[in-house]
């Protein structure tokens, strides 16, 4: 597997500064042709002020500039064509992928506080990287206690998004989150995220890159509006746990899988919570140490055989299997 990638290519023979300054918006490597045909990434988003090939008509973005260029043979206008003073933000937005979110967003929840949501969820974002995919974790908590638990003391987080009120640009978010073990991190500090859209920056983070794990607490409308492919509940293996379970699955679309984990030391063993639910779950042991490694500074996933880590890479398989 492969990391995304890409540029923003821009087909003009005009030199169009406005374009080509457009372009420079969204972060990613700017390419320039003057003229087709040239060579294409397979993730590469193109706009163009000249007719294209035919058979790239339906994945380019025509830019008229002036003059309405006449296409030749072989040649049509792009499907989608807009002008450069009035499309300038569609312009932005196709280069840089915000129409296109293919990557994963895995949504994790729990049942109750205190459950573990957000070391679970960062310790699956680590385990992914290594892939190495890229990845980003998104905590929705505005206590920052993510960003203590990773111990990122820099970095932008959900407050310096709360000016924008545009579409998020998707790889210019990601460019500015800091990383963790390879994974860009977004959570709140002590201003917390009043007045923010995270479903808006989720799904530009979608766009950019293969995988979003959402730590999303309780709030199960918010982590509906995320849209995601996989929900991930983590659950303490008691019968109201089991009856959440089943409600969830009867609200979410066909096409978005459950996998539940479920915590050691409850009411039920996850064996028989399996047969209750009918779906495969990931047995989620007991930590051993996990004070002692907790006040020494381990961090999520940090432990390869510790209980927290044997969880999370098994859901990292299922979610490998879906990419």
């Amino acid at each position: 597997m492969s990391v995304r990638g890409g540029a923003a290519v821009v087909v003009d023979p005009f030199g169009t500064t406005a374009l080509r300054e457009l372009a420079e918006l969204t972060g990613l490597q700017v390419r320039t042709s003057r003229v087709w045909p040239f060579d294409l990434g397979p993730r590469d988003r193109v706009v163009s002020t000249v007719p294209v090939p035919r058979a790239r008509s339906g994945d380019v973005l025509g830019v008229v500039v002036g003059t309405f260029t006449p296409p030749g043979i072989g040649e049509a206008w792009p499907d989608r064509t807009v002008t450069l003073e009035e499309g300038a933000a569609g312009i932005v937005a196709h280069l840089a992928g915000d129409s296109d979110p293919s990557g994963m967003v895995v949504a994790v929840t729990g049942t109750r506080g205190g459950i573990g949501t957000t070391t679970f969820g960062a310790a699956l974002a680590r385990i992914l990287a290594e892939e190495p995919l890229a990845v980003a974790f998104v905590d929705t908590d505005p206590v920052p206690r993510a960003r203590a638990l990773l111990e990122l003391t820099e970095g932008i987080s959900w407050a310096d998004l709360a000016g924008e009120t545009g579409p998020f640009l998707p790889h210019r978010i990601d460019a500015s989150l800091p990383v963790w073990e390879r994974v860009r991190v977004l959570a709140s500090d002590h201003r917390g995220m009043a007045g923010l859209r995270p479903g808006a920056a989720v799904h530009a983070l979608a766009c950019a890159l293969d995988v979003v794990v959402v730590d999303s607490g309780r709030d199960l409308d918010m982590a509906r509006e995320f849209q995601p492919t996989l929900f991930v509940p983590v659950l303490a293996g008691d019968l109201a746990d089991i009856e959440f379970v089943g409600r969830l699955r009867m609200s979410l679309d066909s096409s978005c899988a459950v996998v539940p984990v479920v915590r050691a030391g409850g009411a039920m063993r996850p064996e028989e919570a399996a047969l209750r639910l009918g779906v495969e779950v990931v047995a989620l042991g007991i930590e051993r140490n996990g004070a002692a490694a907790a006040a020494h500074g381990s961090r999520p996933g940090e432990r390869p055989r510790g209980a927290v880590a044997q969880a999370a890479r098994a859901v990292a398989r299922i979610c490998l299997k879906q990419l």
